[in-house]
Protein backbone atom coordinates (compact mmCIF):
# COMPACT_ATOMS: atom_id res chain seq x y z
CA UNK A 1 0.00 0.00 0.00
CA UNK A 2 1.28 3.47 -0.79
CA UNK A 3 0.86 6.68 1.20
CA UNK A 4 -1.42 7.95 -1.58
CA UNK A 5 -3.71 4.93 -1.15
CA UNK A 6 -3.77 5.35 2.62
CA UNK A 7 -4.62 9.06 2.36
CA UNK A 8 -7.28 8.32 -0.25
CA UNK A 9 -8.82 5.84 2.19
CA UNK A 10 -9.23 8.73 4.62
CA UNK A 11 -11.22 10.59 1.96
CA UNK A 12 -13.44 7.54 1.45
CA UNK A 13 -13.93 7.27 5.20
CA UNK A 14 -15.51 10.74 5.28
CA UNK A 15 -18.40 9.33 3.25
CA UNK A 16 -18.83 6.43 5.69
CA UNK A 17 -19.60 3.87 2.96
CA UNK A 18 -21.12 0.51 3.90
CA UNK A 19 -18.58 -2.30 4.21
CA UNK A 20 -19.99 -4.35 1.33
CA UNK A 21 -20.02 -1.29 -0.93
CA UNK A 22 -16.26 -1.12 -0.35
CA UNK A 23 -15.97 -4.85 -0.96
CA UNK A 24 -17.86 -4.55 -4.26
CA UNK A 25 -15.56 -1.70 -5.26
CA UNK A 26 -12.56 -3.86 -4.36
CA UNK A 27 -13.91 -6.53 -6.72
CA UNK A 28 -14.27 -3.92 -9.47
CA UNK A 29 -10.69 -2.71 -9.02
CA UNK A 30 -8.89 -5.96 -8.19
CA UNK A 31 -6.13 -7.33 -10.35
CA UNK A 32 -6.04 -11.06 -11.10
CA UNK A 33 -4.10 -11.96 -7.93
CA UNK A 34 -6.28 -9.89 -5.58
CA UNK A 35 -9.54 -11.06 -7.15
CA UNK A 36 -8.62 -14.65 -6.21
CA UNK A 37 -8.05 -13.56 -2.60
CA UNK A 38 -11.35 -11.68 -2.45
CA UNK A 39 -13.27 -14.57 -4.02
CA UNK A 40 -11.70 -17.03 -1.54
CA UNK A 41 -12.53 -14.84 1.46
CA UNK A 42 -16.07 -13.82 0.45
CA UNK A 43 -17.38 -16.40 -2.04
CA UNK A 44 -21.07 -15.57 -1.48
CA UNK A 45 -20.51 -11.82 -1.89
CA UNK A 46 -18.33 -12.42 -4.95
CA UNK A 47 -21.12 -14.50 -6.49
CA UNK A 48 -23.67 -11.79 -5.64
CA UNK A 49 -21.46 -9.16 -7.21
CA UNK A 50 -21.20 -11.20 -10.42
CA UNK A 51 -25.00 -11.66 -10.50
CA UNK A 52 -25.56 -7.95 -10.01
CA UNK A 53 -22.85 -7.03 -12.51
CA UNK A 54 -24.63 -9.05 -15.20
CA UNK A 55 -28.18 -8.04 -14.21
CA UNK A 56 -29.96 -4.99 -15.65
CA UNK A 57 -29.24 -2.03 -13.33
CA UNK A 58 -27.69 -4.44 -10.82
CA UNK A 59 -31.17 -5.59 -9.75
CA UNK A 60 -31.47 -9.31 -8.94
CA UNK A 61 -34.66 -11.27 -8.13
CA UNK A 62 -34.15 -11.25 -4.35
CA UNK A 63 -34.37 -7.41 -4.42
CA UNK A 64 -38.12 -7.53 -5.11
CA UNK A 65 -37.62 -4.35 -7.14
CA UNK A 66 -40.42 -2.72 -9.17
CA UNK A 67 -40.51 -3.50 -12.88
CA UNK A 68 -41.88 -1.64 -15.90
CA UNK A 69 -44.67 -2.89 -18.21
CA UNK A 70 -42.18 -5.13 -20.06
CA UNK A 71 -41.00 -6.77 -16.84
CA UNK A 72 -37.65 -4.97 -16.81
CA UNK A 73 -36.43 -3.52 -13.51
CA UNK A 74 -36.93 0.21 -13.11
CA UNK A 75 -33.48 1.80 -12.76
CA UNK A 76 -32.65 2.48 -9.11
CA UNK A 77 -31.68 6.07 -8.25
CA UNK A 78 -28.01 6.97 -8.08
CA UNK A 79 -26.53 6.99 -4.62
CA UNK A 80 -25.44 10.61 -4.16
CA UNK A 81 -22.17 11.35 -2.46
CA UNK A 82 -21.60 14.62 -0.69
CA UNK A 83 -19.14 16.69 -2.69
CA UNK A 84 -15.79 17.06 -0.99
CA UNK A 85 -15.82 20.75 -1.69
CA UNK A 86 -18.53 23.19 -2.55
CA UNK A 87 -18.30 25.59 -5.46
CA UNK A 88 -18.27 29.11 -4.12
CA UNK A 89 -19.19 31.95 -6.42
CA UNK A 90 -16.86 34.83 -5.73
CA UNK A 91 -17.57 38.47 -6.24
CA UNK A 92 -15.04 40.47 -8.21
CA UNK A 93 -13.50 41.89 -5.03
CA UNK A 94 -13.16 38.48 -3.34
CA UNK A 95 -11.64 37.03 -6.49
CA UNK A 96 -9.16 39.92 -6.64
CA UNK A 97 -8.13 39.33 -3.01
CA UNK A 98 -7.62 35.62 -3.61
CA UNK A 99 -5.68 36.35 -6.79
CA UNK A 100 -3.34 38.73 -4.92
CA UNK A 101 -2.79 36.15 -2.18
CA UNK A 102 -2.17 33.44 -4.78
CA UNK A 103 0.38 35.62 -6.60
CA UNK A 104 2.12 36.40 -3.30
CA UNK A 105 2.23 32.71 -2.36
CA UNK A 106 3.66 31.85 -5.80
CA UNK A 107 6.33 34.54 -5.41
CA UNK A 108 7.34 32.99 -2.07
CA UNK A 109 7.47 29.51 -3.58
CA UNK A 110 9.54 30.70 -6.55
CA UNK A 111 12.13 32.53 -4.43
CA UNK A 112 14.33 30.02 -2.57
CA UNK A 113 16.36 32.94 -1.18
CA UNK A 114 13.32 34.42 0.63
CA UNK A 115 14.30 34.10 4.28
CA UNK A 116 11.31 35.92 5.79
CA UNK A 117 9.74 34.37 8.85
CA UNK A 118 6.24 32.95 8.88
CA UNK A 119 5.25 35.93 10.99
CA UNK A 120 6.46 38.34 8.30
CA UNK A 121 4.58 36.44 5.59
CA UNK A 122 1.43 36.41 7.73
CA UNK A 123 1.66 40.19 8.26
CA UNK A 124 2.14 40.73 4.50
CA UNK A 125 -0.89 38.58 3.72
CA UNK A 126 -2.96 40.52 6.25
CA UNK A 127 -1.84 43.77 4.60
CA UNK A 128 -3.02 42.43 1.24
CA UNK A 129 -6.42 41.80 2.80
CA UNK A 130 -6.51 45.18 4.55
CA UNK A 131 -5.49 47.04 1.37
CA UNK A 132 -8.38 45.51 -0.49
CA UNK A 133 -10.91 45.99 2.31
CA UNK A 134 -10.41 49.75 2.12
CA UNK A 135 -11.06 49.89 -1.62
Amino acid sequence: MSLHEYLYSQTLDRYDPPFYALLFEMIRKADSDNIKIIEAMWPEKFEEFMLRYNAPHGVIPKDDWPVDADGNPIPPPDVPLEPECVNIHLSGKAFAILDRIKRYALSIAEDPEDMCSNDTHARRLLLLLEDHRDS
